[in-house]
C-alpha cells in the first residue's frame, strides 16, 4: 500500500495520519522480522534464567519450571479470550437496524 491519495487522505483521522508510514510493505516486513527476532531471543534466554516457582507440588515437578511456560500460557490465554469473544458475539449480537428500524439499505 502506498501513500494515501488526496481523496483517501480526507477519510483518515488527523491523529492517524502520523502512522500511515506503517502501512508500507517494507516497514511491515521489517517490523515482522524485528519482532520475530526479539521473540526468538527471549525464548532462547528463557532456557538460561533461574525461575523462582510459586507452586511447589513435589520436588522437581513444577510446571512453571518448564522453559517457555509463561509464553505458552500467555498465548493460550489470548486464544481463549478470542474464542470467548467470538462466542459472545453470537450471543449478544443485534441486527444492523437495531437502533434505527426504519433505515434501509443506503
Amino acid at each position: 500500500m502506498s501513500a494515501p491519495t488526496p481523496e483517501q487522505d480526507d477519510l483518515i483521522h488527523p491523529l492517524a495520519k502520523a502512522l500511515t508510514w506503517t502501512e508500507m510493505p517494507a516497514v511491515r516486513n521489517a517490523m515482522f522480522f524485528v519482532f520475530g527476532i526479539i521473540t526468538l531471543g527471549l525464548a532462547a534466554v528463557d532456557f538460561f534464567i533461574h525461575r523462582h516457582e510459586i507452586f511447589h507440588s513435589e520436588p522437581g515437578q513444577t510446571i512453571e519450571a518448564i522453559p517457555g511456560f509463561y509464553a505458552w500460557m500467555g498465548f493460550l490465554s489470548f486464544v481463549a479470550a478470542v474464542f470467548i469473544g467470538w462466542g459472545l458475539r453470537f450471543l449478544i449480537m443485534r441486527p444492523e437496524t437495531y437502533y434505527n428500524p426504519e433505515a434501509g439499505d443506503e
